[in-house]
């Protein structure tokens, strides 16, 4: 990597381009959010058997290789704001019932014991989670055929890719149905997408979406999109290499668990959209397409 004034690496992963300071992110090259404080975090429901909180963007869970950052983790800034609930026992000081990509933002649930951690994972495990995303994707997205809820549902398996860095995933063939000879170990991957508007995001043709994961492959959301060939706005990972976006619009908008137990629970959570003019106005619809009704 260069040393010159346009692209410097300053740290393990933070570098300086085009005038401005970028965070490295799990592939991704960020612009540095203002540092985030716990007294910032949106609480959206809290029992005493779970915390779900509206995660900002690009903010890890916790360190998990004890890297160079500039940002507390998620988990830091809950023992600040809930220190009665950190356990030193566990790795970051919490539970974990489901992961959210660091670049992700939106609906986080952390068990807040380990009887909650079970309950929890039952849920997941026997269908009772249901978990709702909204993105921006790049062009207009198009399907021939959809269902009575206006969902096309996308059945395409998802693997490790060999020729790229550790967690990156891709299909094992493209939509043309060309084989990807670097897709190694492929698992069945299924996703919901509905098309809600189409606009332009920075002048360009974009369309926003709900994606609804039937599975839980790592990075599913953003490799099926790629695959569709509407790759998320500001995914340079998976999508084309647009540094220009703040962050990668992908947003867990709407959280639902039934715990069955002997009382039994039913959780819903939301996590407003933050895909919205009076937010970001550089998005702007034009064109409605489907109600974002769940």
């Amino acid at each position: 990597m260069s040393n010159s004034k346009s692209l410097k690496l300053l740290s393990h992963n933070v570098v300086y381009l085009k005038n401005v300071y970028w965070y490295r992110s799990q592939f991704t090259l960020k612009k540095l959010q203002k540092c985030l404080t716990a007294e910032s975090l949106q609480v959206l429901y809290k029992s005493k058997h779970f915390l779900i909180l509206n995660k900002p963007y690009d903010l890890v869970l916790y360190d998990y290789h004890k890297t160079f950052r500039t940002q507390k983790t998620l988990f830091e800034l809950i023992k600040e704001k809930f220190p009665y609930y950190f356990d030193p026992r566990l790795t970051g000081g919490f539970h974990v019932l489901h992961r959210l990509d660091s670049v992700t933002s939106g609906c986080i649930c952390i068990p807040l014991n380990y009887f909650s951690q079970r309950i929890g994972f039952d849920a997941f495990r026997n269908g009772n989670a249901d978990k709702y995303y909204i993105a921006l994707v790049h062009g207009h997205l198009k399907f021939e055929q959809v269902d009575s809820d206006g969902m096309f549902e996308l059945d395409v398996p998802i693997g490790e890719d060999s020729t790229r860095l550790k967690y990156a995933r891709c299909t094992p063939f493209d939509i043309s149905g060309k084989k990807i000879e670097n897709c190694v170990q492929p698992e069945k991957a299924i996703s919901r997408v509905k098309i809600l508007e189409y606009g332009t995001y920075k002048s360009k043709d974009c369309s926003k979406v709900l994606i609804k994961p039937i599975t839980g492959r790592r990075h599913q959301l953003r490799v099926h999109l790629k695959y569709l060939g509407h790759p998320i706005i500001g995914d340079t990972c998976y999508g084309i290499d647009d540094f220009d976006s703040y962050r990668t619009m992908l947003h867990s908008y709407r959280l639902n668990l039934k715990i069955n137990t002997k009382n039994r629970m039913f959780i819903k959570a939301m996590a407003p959209d933050p895909f919205v003019p009076e937010v970001d106005p550089d998005w702007r619809p034009n064109c409605f397409v489907n109600k974002l009704n769940i």
